[in-house]
């Protein structure tokens, strides 16, 4: 089941993002995951909290408890993350999907989000659902690959 986060889902969204970072970005030093957890939980709680209809957390639950979030802001995906018990379970698919309905609830013809490019599943992930690579930048000197899809 795909609902909104609340106020009551907050630790256990921040300790998916924490350890799915953590798993993922190997290549970053897990001490910077680590000391942005609070600032990140802050956000969390701001668009939780938020009256803005365009952006939202939306979970999938089971047994009513989070094991995957999606963040998204104004067209903009902060991020996909799943438990890793649950990865390949078709999670983040199911998420993506929710988002892509909400945003074409506002007329959003694109939809854009960053990914390290030393994150492989995810950038094959991405490409699957139909993402294309339309830039990219450096961040924390690791190639960030600013991806597109184009909503219909």
């Amino acid at each position: 089941m795909i609902r909104n986060a609340n106020k009551s889902d907050i630790d256990i969204i921040i300790k998916i993002w924490l350890d799915q970072n953590i798993s993922a970005h190997k290549f970053i030093d897990k001490n910077f995951w680590i000391s942005n957890k609070n600032d990140v939980k802050i956000e969390l709680e701001k668009v939780i909290n938020s009256e803005e209809k365009d952006e939202n957390i939306f979970v999938y639950c089971e047994n009513n408890v989070p094991i995957g979030f999606l963040g998204i802001i104004k067209g903009y995906i902060a991020g996909i993350f799943v438990d890793e018990k649950y990865c390949g379970k078709g999670i983040g698919s199911a998420l993506l999907k929710k988002c892509i309905d909400y945003e074409l609830s506002y007329n959003r013809k694109v939809i854009t989000l960053n990914v390290y490019e030393e994150n492989i599943g995810a950038v094959k992930f991405y490409k699957h659902h139909g993402f294309i690579e339309k830039s990219y930048n450096y961040s924390m000197n690791h190639k960030d690959i600013i991806m597109e899809k184009h909503l219909s």
